[in-house]
């Protein structure tokens, strides 16, 4: 089919995805006693409840779907990355110890990390970015966008927070989601979002595994706040731009 003839997903057809993946969440959470480790079990979680009905979905409008991805340019992986990094030390370093309440975040993660390295890089840096930029950024992201490229931002960023489940998590997470929306406004390509989201992911489990010893000291979040924007304003630069 002609390029000009493929269209984003409606926000009917997101939201459904969006619903189903949850209900599927759902009903699932009582396999994690089946499959025992808590690191397979959000694997399994990753891979069956939300990237199968991602793929299915887009197996199915293969044929007059738009949704772009790409290998970026080099500078827009660098500046991806840059951009990830920057919003995980802001978060960590600024914005999570500032909220006005006790964390719930992820319990597994005491335990996870006497995993083997390939699990955890797998488990918590490179599939989700893959499954969830692929469902927040690609289709999400996509279809309210086409009302308006904010609105796009806005509503994946929130969706994306709420999927978490998480109340702590909820304020980092959809500053990240600003984030990844705004890179794929520019760059309409999903590339660039799973690798903001894998920069980011691959910092926080860093720290994490190192643990009290790798406490930030305020100057790497200060730089993160200048680099964040300079990141996004390269990536403009090297030829996105807002509708």
């Amino acid at each position: 089919m002609d390029s000009a003839a493929r269209r984003p997903p409606t926000i009917a057809e997101a939201l459904a995805l969006l619903g189903l993946v949850v209900v599927a969440s759902v009903l699932g959470s009582p396999l994690s006693h089946i499959v025992g480790s808590p690191l397979l079990w959000v694997l399994t979680y990753q891979v069956a409840l939300v990237g199968i009905p991602v793929a299915l979905f887009v197996s199915a409008r293969r044929k007059d779907l738009r949704i772009a991805i790409g290998w970026p340019t080099p500078l827009a992986a660098i500046a991806s990355l840059a951009l990830g990094a920057s919003i995980a030390l802001i978060n960590v370093g600024l914005v999570i110890p500032n909220l006005p309440f006790a964390g719930d975040g992820p319990v597994l993660l005491g335990s996870a990390f006497e995993a083997p390295l390939a699990l955890i890089i797998a488990t918590l840096i490179i599939v989700p970015a893959l499954v969830e930029e692929c469902l927040f950024r690609g289709i999400v992201h996509s279809a309210f966008a086409a009302k308006s490229p904010l609105l796009g931002i806005v509503m994946s960023a929130f969706f994306f927070a709420g999927f978490h489940f998480s109340v702590a998590q909820m304020a980092p997470l959809f500053f990240l989601g600003l984030a990844t929306g705004a890179v794929m406004t520019m760059r309409r390509n999903l590339a660039c979002p799973i690798l903001v989201h894998a920069a980011n992911n691959a910092v926080v489990v860093a720290l994490l595994i190192l643990g009290p010893k790798a406490a930030l000291p305020w100057t790497a979040s200060a730089a993160a706040i200048v680099i964040a924007p300079i990141a996004l304003i390269g990536m403009r630069a090297l030829g996105g731009r807002l509708r």
